[in-house]
């Protein structure tokens, strides 16, 4: 991931991401810019309130994406650059390589938390986890992954399975 601060020669084109936030809020904008960063594809705008940690404004189309705030910057960062803010989307489990650990990753995914009224399956309200882990490869369509985010990132960086999202 290359994340960076605002560069002065970025600066015009970041004027340009403002704009599509200030179009897709419909309220006027006003930003730190320096604490702005940029992604290869994306702009983070640190534009938000009680709820909401900042926008990513993708650079080609202008999509505005919010954030909320129960997951850290750099977890959201790495979260929109996997895919995995899309809404909905399928998360693809392809590989398991430690079922315990997998497991216990998987069960937080979905959970009754008055947070998270969505839960992870459109189908059904709790993910079958014996089934998953007997499945693979397994698709899981869901709502939304906000919530799952810190599980998945766990699962990424510990290699207990290997899994895509598809928008």
């Amino acid at each position: 991931m290359g994340i960076r601060p605002l560069l002065a020669q970025s600066r015009p084109s970041f004027l340009e991401a403002l704009a599509h936030l200030q179009a897709a809020s419909s309220k006027p904008i006003a930003v730190d810019e320096s604490e702005a960063f940029e992604g290869d594809t994306w702009w983070y705008v640190p534009y938000g309130w009680i709820g909401c940690s900042g926008h990513i404004v993708d650079k080609r189309a202008g999509a505005v994406t919010r954030l909320g705030s129960s997951n850290d910057l750099s977890t959201c960062f790495w979260a929109y650059e996997l895919g995995a803010l899309k809404e909905p989307c399928t998360l693809v489990i392809e590989r398991v390589h430690d079922v315990a650990r997998a497991g216990d990753l998987l069960r937080r995914l979905d959970n009754r938390s008055p947070f998270n009224p969505v839960p992870i399956r459109a189908d059904k309200a709790w993910l079958d986890v014996d089934a998953v882990l007997q499945s693979v490869p397994t698709r899981i369509l869901t709502q939304s992954l906000w919530f799952a985010l810190p599980a998945l990132r766990e699962a990424d960086s510990t290699h207990a399975f290997d899994f895509r999202i598809e928008a």
